[in-house]
């Protein structure tokens, strides 16, 4: 069980309270489902909730989380983990993990191949991953983190957030199944909660937000130079797996490059837009939102972010290191469409948005290609509700 008692958080450069005098009693043996808008303080809860000494938040704690449970029966996990690992190879991180657990060295790499053909990537254990995709790299580090110890409560931040359908299933089904063998509980915060639902019956704990962050760029009249068709090959791409692809790049377009963790569609992205050694040149002007957003930021202030634009900003002190990974999604894709690009490269745009964003992305989509601009997005699945001129399987 854990208690949450007038807990109230502060970020340490915030303006404001994530949570306030936040009062709940977490059973024990019961799911949750933490719901909420973006800067609700979802995954800021989750990380009070799973360690004892908030020793890796930065901001001020007030009241109490008293954890009748013992840390080392806590697993906390968060989509960003998916970038640090402690060694290149597949094999050499299981070996270390499970050493760290006191696995006997005779029994490693088979249990190592145990857990890997459960999850069907058996073929990865000599694979390295620098060499991975985000979706690959996030799927492997799930599962070093569920598979390897046995918990009484497992922390979920957005698990599946870059996991194709396939391994999305693999995840579940393994949780469902600890959870019936070993009593394992679950904490989530997940937008994809209408899936979790279908396999976990769930309290629902619902968050308001504090934080007075909204979209609030509207795209209107841009002036987007027009330009010509343009073919675009990809003889040269540094994965032999996309070599064989082209696209046909008009304005007004709304183009899909689909397929699954690892098939290389944001490879195929930095290629056009000149990020690799062996990049095309594209003569029109173009930008990208990476998956990661938050890493694109170059000032903390949100009005410097804007300063070579004519616009004031609404939230002109906000730092961004407070919003939430949706909110600084949301704000970087307004930036961007800011600067009228020819072309607008969206890498998994939709990932980790609640419907209100998911709306406002499309709506100025919309009125973007209407004047004439090219849209590209990555994902590893069609959306219901998008339509596309062009879909690249991949």
């Amino acid at each position: 069980m854990i208690e949450c008692k007038d807990l109230s958080f502060q970020y340490f450069q915030g303006q404001h309270q994530v949570l306030h005098k936040f009062n709940f009693v977490f059973q024990d043996h019961q799911n949750y489902m933490i719901e909420g808008a973006h800067g609700s303080g979802k995954s800021t809860l989750l990380k009070l909730l799973s360690s004892e000494k908030f020793h890796y938040i930065d901001g001020k704690v007030q009241g109490d989380v008293l954890h009748f449970l013992a840390q080392n029966q806590i697993f906390y996990f968060h989509s960003e983990e998916s970038n640090y690992f402690v060694y290149d190879l597949v094999f050499d991180e299981f070996y270390y993990t499970l050493r760290c657990l006191g696995y006997p060295l005779a029994n490693i790499e088979n249990q190592t191949r145990l857990i890997l053909s459960y999850f069907q990537i058996e073929h990865w254990i000599y694979r390295s991953v620098s060499n991975m995709s985000r979706g690959e790299r996030q799927y492997l580090k799930l599962i070093l983190g569920i598979s390897t110890k046995q918990y009484r409560l497992m922390c979920l931040d957005e698990p599946l957030l870059h996991l194709d359908p396939t391994h999305q299933v693999f995840i579940l089904q393994y949780l469902e199944q600890i959870q019936r063998m070993h009593g394992t509980y679950f904490i989530v915060v997940d937008h994809e909660n209408a899936l979790w639902k279908s396999y976990f019956h769930f309290q629902n704990l619902a968050l308001t937000s504090i934080i007075d962050y909204q979209p609030w760029f509207i795209l209107d009249n841009p002036s987007i130079e027009p330009f010509e068709p343009l073919y675009i090959s990809y003889k040269q791409a540094p994965l032999a797996r996309i070599q064989n692809h082209s696209l046909d790049l008009i304005g007004g377009q709304n183009i899909l490059l689909l397929g699954a963790n690892g098939t290389g569609k944001t490879t195929l992205c930095k290629f056009m837009m000149g990020m690799l050694p062996t990049s095309i040149q594209i003569p029109i002007s173009k930008n990208m939102l990476l998956d990661d957003a938050p890493s694109m930021f170059l000032y903390k202030n949100l009005q410097k972010e804007w300063k070579d634009s004519n616009l004031k900003h609404p939230y002109p002190n906000i730092q961004a290191n407070t919003l939430s990974v949706g909110q600084n999604k949301i704000e970087m894709f307004q930036r961007l469409l800011a600067k009228n690009p020819q072309l607008l490269i969206l890498d998994e745009i939709y990932e980790g948005l609640d419907p209100t964003y998911i709306n406002f992305v499309r709506e100025n989509l919309a009125m973007y290609m209407a004047s004439g601009g090219c849209v590209i997005q990555t994902s590893t699945q069609v959306r219901e509700g998008e339509a596309y001129d062009q879909v690249l399987e991949l």
